[in-house]
């Protein structure tokens, strides 16, 4: 695929319009194959391969929700106006974040200091999902804990740390698309021999 820019108002009015990718009532919001195939062909109409435009949404929905949080924190604490410029764009996920408040140490009282924020509507069953991610996290993490890539790999996060988060995204894309480089051109030769 061509290595341009990633039109980001592009992919977020084509995420809007596959309702799977982000509303839970949606009935094909768990349905893998469906979203996959959605993922591929919003990649293809932007020319990305489909993981590129997949983490570049993840990243402007985080954005998204950072900026309800900032927006809901008390009256008072200086919060400056919202200056994103897809703010308003992704303004349909707003019915798909409920706010979730934490209770703290002292029984039956609430946290203020986390009044507003904000998460994806899940329940139950997002502790599930993070707590098998969690285990999965470890299992990976023990597998390649001695592994020269993933040293390598960690070499590059004080580098990337530098960058603006923009840039990080950019950088992060570049390499994956690298990583997709060579495993074509190494399936290719595997099919030649």
């Amino acid at each position: 695929m061509a290595n341009k820019q990633l039109d980001e108002e592009k992919l977020i009015m084509l995420v809007q319009e596959n309702r799977q990718l982000w509303d839970r009532r949606d009935i094909n919001y768990k349905d893998f194959g469906v979203k996959k195939n959605t993922w591929r062909s919003i990649g293809e109409q932007l020319n990305v391969d489909d993981i590129i435009a997949k983490n570049r949404w993840r990243y402007l929905r985080d954005t998204y929700c950072r900026k309800i949080i900032e927006i809901n924190q008390p009256s008072g604490s200086g919060c400056k106006p919202i200056q994103w410029k897809h703010f308003d764009q992704m303004g349909f996920l707003k019915d798909t974040l409920a706010s979730r408040p934490r209770m703290g140490n002292v029984e039956g009282k609430e946290e203020n200091s986390n009044e507003g924020q904000y998460w994806m509507q899940d329940g139950p069953v997002l502790d599930d999902v993070l707590t098998l991610e969690k285990e999965r996290h470890e299992v990976t993490k023990k597998r390649f804990e001695h592994s020269g890539n993933y040293h390598a790999m960690l070499s590059f996060v004080p580098l990337l740390d530098r960058l603006t988060e923009e840039d990080q995204m950019d950088a992060r894309e570049q390499i994956i698309k690298f990583a997709h480089q060579i495993i074509r051109e190494k399936k290719k030769n595997y099919r030649v021999a």
